[in-house]
């Protein structure tokens, strides 16, 4: 088995004004809550540069497909995050942030609202259990694939036994396919080709049991949930608006909605470490377990990896580091990019590396 290699580099620049220091930083599964009556703000923009490969990602994963790595997996965005702690059992968090992902040479711009309540149902000093009840929504701007090989990676998906593929000759586009007696026909295209993911989000409601444990300078998490998760994807194509009629025929037998619902089991343990009054350092890690139509059981899970690292530079600020790895990119994080005509267009590595500053206010 190869070396599992962490991918990408985000730099993350942003200003947080956070209720308490110990608890809440770059992960907020904890069954402790913040302090009391304080708010949680913080504004974060992100930014990944697939020229800044440090891990070389894109010689293991793309080395040998033929794609075009130079913008591969770029990402850039902006997240706000917000949580009220009402007292000493109950805490309210919300966020939104929005993402922009290059893959193959068009761009998905993805916004995410996150909403949960977190409710302590116990706590005796160093032990703590509590429960969250969220909700969950990714939604996107229609995305446009017009790299041809791209496009018939998901052509391919799509008809199954006609072998609709295209290519570029000279100036102009030709599409082949196989016809129901099994000729096999071409046709110069008037339009330049395109696949389009349209009219497409996911929402979803989700439970999570945390329990969490402190010892001196440790802290320990783990917690169990399950999301149920609706999801609306639909598939254009240029090739609906050429005049062949018997192309016509071949494409109407196509499914081009996507509507599904789906579920999710996950679970993750992290554990934090005090190193000393300026170093502190955390580790988490989450398994998602998909519970999907047949076409999709071979992207069905996910292992996410987090290693944090921060320094505090004087008494409210610190600057910290974070590293993170996805075996499936977004697998279970955006739903929708999972359906059984993209379902190998994201199912890679994906990772980065995060800098970033934080300012604690306190009343």
């Amino acid at each position: 088995m190869k070396i599992i290699k962490i991918t990408k580099l985000l730099i993350l620049l942003g200003v947080s004004l956070c209720a308490e220091e110990l608890v809440y930083g770059q992960n907020d599964v904890h069954a402790f809550l913040p302090k009391e009556k304080d708010i949680d703000l913080s504004i974060s923009l992100s930014k990944v540069n697939d020229t800044l490969d440090i891990f070389n990602i894109k010689e293991s994963e793309f080395g040998s497909s033929g794609l075009d790595t130079k913008s591969l997996g770029d990402m850039d965005g902006v997240k706000i995050d917000l949580g009220y702690t009402f007292d000493d059992k109950l805490y309210l968090h919300s966020s939104f942030s929005q993402k922009k992902l290059e893959y193959s040479g068009s761009t998905l711009v993805n916004y995410n609202l996150d909403l949960y309540l977190r409710y302590q149902f116990y706590n005796q000093e160093n032990m703590a259990f509590s429960i969250d009840g969220g909700y969950t929504s990714n939604s996107a701007k229609d995305t446009y694939i017009r790299d041809i090989k791209s496009i018939n990676r998901v052509l391919k998906n799509f008809s199954s036994g006609k072998n609709i593929k295209i290519k570029e000759v000279d100036d102009y586009y030709r599409v082949s396919y196989q016809d129901k007696n099994g000729v096999i026909r071409s046709l110069d295209l008037k339009n330049k080709p395109y696949i389009a993911i349209v009219n497409t989000d996911d929402e979803s409601f989700y439970s999570r049991v945390i329990g969490s444990l402190k010892k001196e300078k440790w802290l320990f998490d783990t917690y169990l949930g399950y999301r149920e998760i609706k999801i609306q994807n639909q598939t254009d194509s240029s090739l609906l608006d050429e005049a062949d009629p018997k192309l016509k025929k071949e494409l109407s037998k196509i499914n081009f909605s996507q509507n599904r619902t789906d579920g999710m089991l996950f679970g993750g343990i992290g554990v934090a470490y005090k190193i000393d009054d300026k170093f502190d350092t955390a580790f988490n890690y989450q398994y998602n377990k998909m519970l999907r139509i047949d076409c999709l059981e071979e992207t069905e899970m996910n292992h996410i990896f987090n290693v944090d690292l921060s320094y505090k530079i004087e008494k409210d600020w610190s600057i910290f580091i974070k590293t993170q790895l996805m075996l499936n990119q977004f697998n279970g994080e955006i739903p929708y990019l999972y359906s059984n005509y993209t379902k190998t267009t994201f199912d890679h590595k994906y990772g980065f590396v995060r800098l970033g500053v934080n300012h604690a206010f306190h009343r």
